[in-house]
């Protein structure tokens, strides 16, 4: 019977040195720790070929498009070279699918990946770009045959979303995505692959398929960082390095907090990660199981 490889704490490990190393050298980027986790897990999920869901709740403008953008530039450059160095099973392919509500959105990830693989592009990678445009990204490596491939999506309920095979599936604006076009139009360009789904969001006002894998997910797997968080990482990085920079996020926070009223919805679920359930329906479904009144039933009279 083939043994299936997998990564043991040792070897991922190594390869996340790897990637703070190329964070560094390339883009000057240091890992706040709730970064380092998001990074970390999406490597991990991907050279092990784990799949399933990973919620990540962040509060806005907390670094997470930096980080998710990042993390896929280094899959993308490595993931060959590393899967075969392990002998890790894997596709001849490599593809990450960006997808949110309006296409500007997805935008905003993709431009990023893209920016930064131009900024590699004569960094001795040896790389050659087959596609570059507004919606995907197609490029190959020097002396290997494997493609890689990045496409921006809409997922918008009047899109019509070509399907594609992905091994990574990034959900954007999670809170915002209805349930339905996840599961009948974005899921199923996973299947081939079992592809990891990264849900990224902050909270909402409705029941909806981000919140269901947050609640569901064990706390090892998700990241939820709200704007205390995000102080508490900015303040730490602050004290280590002296870089005043890390300390603009208190700044905004408190200005978000006198514009908007930190009592305001908008305050609660973008910064505090606060679900609003009320404001989106009607009755939420523990509301409505608090009206449930344990009582004999009632007995009619026959007349």
């Amino acid at each position: 019977m083939l043994k299936v490889r997998r990564l043991n704490e040792e070897h991922l490990r190594k390869v996340y040195k790897l990637r703070d190393i190329f964070f560094k050298e390339h883009f000057d980027f240091l890992c706040l720790t709730s970064q380092r986790r998001v990074s970390n897990i999406i490597i991990a999920r991907a050279l092990n070929n784990d799949g399933g869901s990973i919620p990540i709740e962040f509060s806005r403008q907390q670094g997470k498009t930096k980080i998710i953008s990042l993390t896929c530039v280094f899959l993308e450059l490595y993931y060959f070279s590393l899967v075969k160095r392990l002998k890790l099973p894997h596709t001849d392919f490599f593809n990450i699918g960006i997808f949110a509500p309006q296409k500007e959105q997805s935008k905003t990830d993709f431009d990023e990946i893209k920016k930064a693989l131009r900024k590699l592009d004569n960094c001795g990678y040896n790389f050659k770009f087959n596609e570059f445009n507004g919606n995907t990204i197609n490029f190959t490596t020097e002396g290997q045959k494997e493609e890689r491939k990045i496409f921006c999506f809409s997922a918008s309920p009047s899109s019509n979303t070509e399907s594609k095979t992905l091994n990574i599936i990034i959900l954007e604006e999670a809170q915002k995505l209805i349930d339905e076009v996840i599961d009948n139009t974005i899921s199923p360009m996973g299947a081939h692959t079992n592809a990891v789904k990264i849900y990224i969001g902050t909270a909402g006002y409705k029941k909806c398929r981000f919140l269901e894998v947050i609640e569901k997910t064990d706390i090892k797997d998700k990241i939820v960082s709200d704007y205390h968080n995000a102080i508490k990482e900015r303040k730490e990085l602050y004290e280590k390095t002296q870089n005043p920079v890390f300390l603009n996020y208190s700044k905004h926070i408190e200005e978000e907090k006198r514009k908007l009223g930190e009592n305001s919805d908008a305050f609660k679920t973008q910064y505090a990660l606060q679900w609003i359930l009320e404001r989106g329906q009607f009755i939420t479904y523990q509301q409505l199981l608090n009206l449930v009144v344990k009582q004999d039933p009632v007995r009619l009279s026959h007349y």
